[in-house]
């Protein structure tokens, strides 16, 4: 491209001749809900308008998964919660190609310091049935691990993304499961000290590699970089 297409003149130059930018789309409201009992975590809308929700209620603190028809209307919700002992989060969440719920959150191993936060894993039936739940195992020194997108592989595996703390740095992560939930491997990328690195989109390549993209945040001095990595089905960062 002709580097002075760039600049906002040459822009404005092309809309002038003629080359107007397509006009904004006009959207319609179809519904709106609100709940002030519920603080959201993560969503997915399907192809047939279906909406799966989930957080944590407020009162008492529960983590929650939700699933509304194409209308906002309430199919179905459910709550998760493994005792007074630990505190647990719902985030990303995914419809599976086989019409399950995968949802990724965090649950904390104790609730005072020093404590760690581990990833946790759910898959919920089509029907809202709890089919399992896994964590990962104790971190130390302790730390937290807070899982982000979700995708499916071909062969069923799930891969989720996020982020992985230490006591001086937060990096990339990336963990694998099978389709029963159990744990085949975690990746981390990052390391160095003074680090707060999180990921925002997560990507298979046609080989069956991991691509993930997201933000590097080093300190001091204050800096953010963007950062792409490429790991294995493996697990090898690339």
């Amino acid at each position: 491209m002709n580097r002075s297409l760039r600049s906002p003149s040459a822009l404005c130059a092309l809309v002038l001749a003629g080359f107007a930018l397509p006009a904004r789309a006009q959207i319609t409201e179809a519904w709106s809900q609100t709940d002030s009992t519920f603080s959201a975590g993560g969503f997915q809308v399907d192809a047939s308008g279906r909406s799966v929700v989930t957080g944590v209620s407020v009162t008492p603190s529960q983590a929650f998964l939700m699933l509304r028809d194409a209308s906002g209307a309430t199919t179905w919700s459910r709550t998760f919660d493994l005792g007074t002992a630990t505190d647990e989060t719902f985030g990303a969440a995914r419809f599976a190609a086989s019409g399950d719920f995968l949802i990724a959150g965090s649950v904390a191993s104790a609730p005072s310091a020093p404590f760690s936060y581990h990833a946790l894993l759910a898959r919920y039936d089509a029907t809202g049935n709890l089919l399992w739940w896994h964590t990962t195992p104790t971190q130390v020194p302790p730390g937290y691990e807070q899982p982000g997108p979700i995708i499916e592989a071909q062969n069923g595996d799930i891969l989720c993304a996020g982020s992985a703390a230490g006591p001086t740095s937060e990096d990339f992560a990336v963990w694998r499961w099978d389709a029963q939930g159990n744990l085949l491997w975690r990746a981390t990328v990052g390391g160095t000290q003074n680090r707060l690195d999180s990921v925002s989109r997560i990507a298979l390549a046609a080989n069956g590699d991991i691509v993930v993209v997201g933000t590097a945040n080093s300190y001091p001095p204050v800096n953010s970089d963007i950062l792409l990595a490429r790991i294995s089905p493996t697990g090898t960062v690339l």
